[in-house]
C-alpha cells in the first residue's frame, strides 16, 4: 500500500515489476490511498486523532483549489483534543504538512507559535536548528578569526619589515629625513627604534 499526500506525487502507475536476465519474476500491484480523496468528516467522526494533521490535505469542495476553511477545519478538530502534548504535536505536524500547499500566512494565522512551542517535536526541531546555527556560527567565527589573524599578521609583518629597513638604513649611515621619507616612520618612531 502506498499513501500519496499530494496529487503531484501520484504517478499513476501502481505496479511493481522486477526482471532478472530478461525474465519477469515479480509483478505486484499495490493499493493506493490518495489523501486528497478521503473525507475529513469521516476521520473526525471516527475519532482517528492520529490522522488529524492530514485533514487539510483531504477532500475539499473545489478540485485543484485550496480553501482556508479546510485548513481551519483541521485546526479546529485538533484544538478539541484534550491531551495538550498530543494537541501540540498534531498542530506542529499539520503545519509542516500543510506548508506544501497552503500559503504560509494562512498557516501562521491559524497555528501560532505559542500553540506548539511546548510540543516535543517542535522542541526537537528548535534544538536541532539551534545546534546547526551554533555550528554554522562557530565555523563563520573561525573563518573570520583566521581572516582577521591573517590581516593582523600581515600588518605586523609589514611593521617589522619597515623597522628592519629603517635599522639597516641607520647602520648604513642614511640621514633621518631620508629614512623617514622611505619608511613612512615618524620622528618619534625613529627615535624609539634608535634606542632599541
Amino acid at each position: 500500500m502506498f499513501i500519496y499526500f499530494y496529487p503531484t506525487h501520484d504517478h499513476g502507475t501502481h505496479l511493481l515489476q522486477e526482471e532478472w536476465h530478461g525474465e519477469k519474476f515479480l509483478a505486484y500491484t499495490y493499493r493506493v490511498i490518495r489523501i486528497w480523496e478521503l473525507s475529513p468528516q469521516e476521520i473526525v467522526n471516527n475519532g482517528w486523532v492520529g490522522l488529524y494533521p492530514l485533514l487539510p490535505l483531504m477532500r475539499r469542495n473545489t478540485p485543484r483549489k485550496i480553501r482556508k476553511e479546510a485548513l481551519q477545519y483541521g485546526v479546529d478538530a485538533i484544538m478539541k483534543v484534550t491531551d495538550i502534548a498530543l494537541r501540540r504535536d498534531l498542530l506542529a505536524v499539520m503545519g509542516f504538512l500543510a506548508g506544501e500547499i497552503y500559503p504560509k500566512e494562512w498557516i501562521h494565522s491559524m497555528i501560532r507559535r505559542e500553540m506548539i512551542m511546548e510540543s516535543p517535536i517542535y522542541r526537537d526541531w528548535m534544538r536541532e536548528e539551534r545546534e546547526k546555527a551554533m555550528q554554522e556560527g562557530m565555523i563563520e567565527s573561525i573563518k573570520e578569526g583566521i581572516k582577521e589573524g591573517m590581516k593582523e599578521g600581515i600588518k605586523e609583518g609589514m611593521k617589522e619589515g619597515i623597522k628592519r629597513t629603517a635599522r639597516n638604513m641607520l647602520e648604513k649611515g642614511f640621514d633621518e629625513d631620508t629614512i623617514m621619507e622611505v619608511t613612512g616612520l615618524t620622528k618619534e618612531e625613529l627615535l624609539l627604534l634608535k634606542k632599541q
